[in-house]
């Protein structure tokens, strides 16, 4: 190993011996000696400790040979390293500010300098209105710390109450608004009050005297207190417990009650003395209805593929009443006039020539969900399930050999429509004419001519939902096309031989069924069609000698269904070959040494597709017969 490593040290020496023999005295750099921009930029305003005294390593680890500016901790931790005490207070708190409980200082503070103390980005109330809608701080009258800023009355950081304030509500209030002092207690109808203010007042802004909220309650704007509370003196120390003072304001019909209506429980839904929501809700219809009526909108907000958007609006009003009312559920109409209130029922089972039996009848829950399902539109259950409910027949078909996609994927809508049309079967298009079938199968073939496609007639071949023959075939190919090609099918059952489609009935083996550019729809032009499955008579073709008739249509002697002669021939082979050749010419005897052939032995030494030679002779001959010498077997043109 130091046999190896020695030499390159000795080289190194030798070529700083080379360079200098002065010693050079190495300075470590800053971080503000490569950045000075840095300096001037970050030396204004109110500094960070560490950026003041030039300890970026603080914060940030080296550069090395790439820059960055990585930090040595990641998230809030190098924060807390050293603000411990914020770290202790947010772990023990019971409420943290979100960019505090994600980890995210920089949304408030710059890490480096501000001229905002604190190190805050912006100034106090404009950086909380960054994330806090602003519209819920302005009026006609502003709470004055709302003015002067958020952290009067808040915690930036972390506050044992929900709304982060640095000190329960009341006594909060109480810090500045002293209960004794006279013009507070004329203003409070003479009553000293010591609890509740948030109950009447608005704690940032209002529309109206004494940030009083929106919606107050008849006895509090009259001063008559003691309508609901009991007591003596100018406290009020105890409030009614049972609804029976609202009741006596407030009329509920006497058909089905809402279940804290029943119970007496007004409050558990409205606030006693006032609220800035309608109604006097204690908060927001969807927050007061889903502390008892979740329907699964926290925990189903994953799964639910639809929903209803007056429960996704937290509207629940829209449907149901609060208190009581004549419909099941509390619903605010009838069912069927519920739903019409916003699907209008011109649009939805009432306005076309064939109108969905349920949809007609308004019994749009049987198919729909009212709050949220786990299907698209609000369906109970699958689309296909849904409709095989009622329409039980066709849910047999789903047993079939072949299945129209949009059938096997149950997408029934993509063809039906749901709740009317104009069209029997309530179809989305019209179905005689091919239109429906072209919505998914355009008629891009310029050169199909078979009449029924050309017509769009669909249904005179293929079934709509399934069938047992592919390509949801009425019947196996052949016996669909008798149906309009009859006189084939006595014709075919007279051969004797038959060509092996069509003794299988399989006509779009060599037809196509929409129709093509070739005679008689052939899938392929000829010869290619026929070689497709006879691919050995073409062997010689490329580097021998083609018979030309095979070459140029096989149909020249081969008849294309079938025939009564051997090899599916047109005619019997003797009058086939001597159409071309004549076979009592001198010519011809003279090519056979003289020796007339049988009538129908041409065969026995001529290949009729080709050969590799002239003659179109078998490649593979007898002795004799290759050398020209014809006598030793036939004499007198005859055989032996």
């Amino acid at each position: 190993m130091f046999k190896k490593v020695v030499p390159v040290v000795v080289a190194l020496v030798a070529v700083a011996a080379c360079v200098t023999t002065t010693t050079v005295k190495r300075t470590r750099k800053g971080c503000l000696d490569c950045h000075p921009e840095m300096r001037t930029r970050y030396a204004q305003g109110i500094v960070h400790k560490p950026v003041a005294d030039g300890k970026c390593g603080s914060c940030h680890l080296p550069h090395g040979m790439i820059g960055g500016i990585n930090l040595r901790i990641d998230g809030p931790q190098l924060c807390y390293a050293c603000h411990k005490g914020l770290a202790e207070q947010a772990s023990r708190r019971g409420v943290v500010h979100k960019p505090v409980a994600d980890g995210k200082c920089t949304v408030c503070h710059d890490p480096h300098s501000s001229a905002i103390p604190d190190l805050l980005k912006k100034p106090e109330r404009d950086g909380c209105l960054a994330c806090h809608d602003a519209e819920g701080f302005r009026g006609a009258l502003v709470h004055a710390p709302v003015a002067q800023g958020c952290t009067g009355c808040h915690d930036p950081h972390y506050s044992d109450d929900s709304k982060l304030l640095v000190k329960k509500a009341d006594n909060l209030c109480l810090s500045c608004h002293k209960t004794g002092e006279a013009g507070i207690v004329k203003s409070h109808s003479g009553y000293v009050l010591s609890s509740g203010c948030l109950e009447c007042h608005a704690p940032h802004r209002s529309g109206g005297k004494g940030l009083m909220v929106a919606n107050v309650h008849g006895p509090v704007l009259s001063g008559k207190c003691r309508d609901c509370h009991s007591g003596k003196g100018k406290g009020l120390p105890q409030a009614a417990a049972d609804a029976g003072k609202c009741i006596s304001c407030h009329e509920v019909n006497p058909d089905e009650k809402h279940k804290p209506v029943n119970g007496g429980d007004c409050t558990a839904c409205h606030a006693w003395h006032g609220s800035d929501n309608p109604g006097m809700m204690k908060a927001g219809a969807a927050s007061v209805c889903r502390s008892c009526h979740d329907q699964g909108v926290k925990s189903a907000k994953k799964e639910a593929k639809s929903w209803h958007r007056p429960v996704l609006d937290g509207d629940c009003l829209a449907c149901h009443q609060g208190h009581s009312g004549g419909q099941p559920h509390l619903l605010a109409r009838k069912g069927t006039d519920l739903c019409a209130g916003c699907h209008k029922p011109g649009r939805y089972g009432k306005g076309g020539k064939i109108n969905h039996a349920p949809a007609a009848r308004g019994e749009c829950l049987k198919c729909h969900a009212p709050h949220r399902s786990g299907q698209a539109s609000l369906l109970r259950e699958k689309q296909d399930a849904l409709c095989f409910s009622c329409h039980s027949g066709v849910l047999l078909e789903k047993g079939q050999y072949s299945l129209h996609k949009p059938f096997a994927q149950g997408d029934c809508v993509g063809c039906h429509a749901p709740h009317q049309g104009e069209r029997s079967k309530l179809l989305e298009a019209d179905y005689e004419s091919g239109d429906l079938c072209r919505k998914c199968h355009p008629a891009n073939d310029k050169d199909a001519d078979h009449p029924p496609y050309v017509d769009g007639e669909c249904a005179q071949c293929h079934r709509p939902h399934a069938s047992d023959y592919s390509l949801n075939l009425k019947k196996m190919a052949g016996r669909l096309c008798f149906d309009c090609h009859d006189d084939l099918e006595g014709e075919f059952g007279a051969f004797k031989v038959k060509h092996r489609p069509v003794a299988e009935l399989n006509c779009v083996g060599c037809h196509r069924a929409h129709g093509s550019a070739n005679p008689a729809n052939l899938i392929k032009k000829q010869p290619p069609l026929c070689l497709s499955c006879h691919e050995e008579v073409s062997r010689y073709w490329k580097d021998g000698v083609a018979h030309p008739p095979a070459a140029e249509d096989c149909a020249n002697c081969h008849a294309h269904h079938g025939s009564n002669n051997a090899g599916m021939l047109t005619e019997p082979l003797a009058d086939l070959c001597a159409g071309c050749h004549e076979t009592g010419s001198k010519d011809f005897l003279a090519r056979h040494k003289g020796i007339r052939p049988g009538a129908s032995s041409c065969l026995k030494c001529h290949d009729p597709h080709g050969s590799i030679g002239a003659g179109l002779l078998y490649p593979v001959s007898h002795d004799p017969f290759a050398k020209g010498k014809c006598t030793p077997c036939h004499k007198g043109g005859r055989l032996k």
